[in-house]
């Protein structure tokens, strides 16, 4: 049992507990550190400083409060976040509060999986036509993301020594392990990027080594670069459609499904296994036109 009953003090203790035991990724691992930060600050706006002087009462007020801010999938994180922190108090402190969290009634959010059309991704794709660096590393980020169903995080991450051009598969490293393929058209398009590329790390007197995709000064993207490069490159289109990393993600896994890809296939791309029943639904509803899926040349040889 740890001496210090500071709250600030316990709940840095909580966060290199929960790093440990949780194989969170880097995103979710901060959106729970921060649930757990404003809800110890609502704690100390109330004067409540140690653990001996916390109770049930201010966990629901405190919720209470959280409700007329905020609504589906973040109630329900921050309720799972203080859950885990709670159980934690428990287990080293022997300080049982987790029963007022039955008192605590979120209603229950249904993720929307946000898709668009087969032909809306082609045609922003071969809108890309640029000759210089960042349309090239642009389109070959388009077409990585929506071919091997990626998530921004992953694109990020990924190093020169995770791409195999020569037998055509990314090598995806972290919760998720998996070897995702790619065609001859996708492997065009990295290949194009990939001579700007060593130009700009030559100017840079930087190894050809590291991160995939860079910027201009030769270091690795952001997830929130990743996501504003998407952004940009759909609004360039002129086709009046928002699209996203995660709209790309999804769309790939339900055009797929919708055209008959075998869900061993689709679900070893996918990673996060437990998503593909919602996949199959929209697929089931949404039936794409699979001319686009049979005659284009991003997907006809994967």
């Amino acid at each position: 049992m740890e001496k210090n009953n500071k709250l600030s003090t316990v709940s840095e203790a909580f966060f290199r507990y929960l790093k440990r035991t949780e194989s969170f990724s880097k995103n979710t691992f901060l959106a729970y550190k921060n649930d757990i930060k404003n809800f110890i600050l609502f704690l100390k706006n109330h004067k409540i400083e140690n653990l001996e002087d916390l109770d049930g009462n201010l966990i629901i007020e405190y919720f209470q409060n959280f409700k007329t801010k905020y609504k589906g999938s973040t109630l329900g994180r921050n309720k799972s976040a203080i859950k885990k922190l709670l159980n934690y108090l428990r287990t080293c402190f022997k300080i049982n509060l987790t029963e007022s969290l039955s008192e605590i009634k979120i209603k229950k959010y249904e993720t929307k999986y946000k898709s668009v059309a087969v032909s809306v991704i082609f045609r922003v794709i071969e809108s890309i036509k640029g000759k210089d660096f960042f349309s090239k590393r642009d389109k070959a980020m388009f077409l990585i993301l929506y071919t091997t169903g990626i998530k921004a995080s992953e694109l990020k991450d990924l190093k020169m020594k995770d791409l195999n051009l020569s037998n055509k598969f990314l090598e995806v490293r972290g919760k998720f392990n998996r070897r995702l393929p790619f065609g001859e058209y996708v492997a065009e398009g990295i290949t194009t990027y990939l001579i700007e590329r060593e130009k700009i790390m030559k100017m840079r007197n930087k190894s050809n080594r590291g991160y995939l995709f860079v910027e201009r000064n030769g270091d690795g993207l952001t997830r929130q670069s990743v996501y504003l490069i998407v952004r940009k490159r759909s609004n360039n289109a002129g086709l009046g459609v928002n699209i996203s990393p995660r709209v790309l993600r999804n769309s790939i896994f339900i055009h797929l499904l919708s055209s008959g890809a075998k869900k061993e296939d689709v679900k070893e791309m996918l990673g996060n296994k437990i998503l593909l029943p919602h996949f199959e639904k929209i697929a089931d509803q949404n039936k794409v036109d699979s001319v686009y899926i049979y005659s284009h040349p991003i997907l006809l040889d994967k």
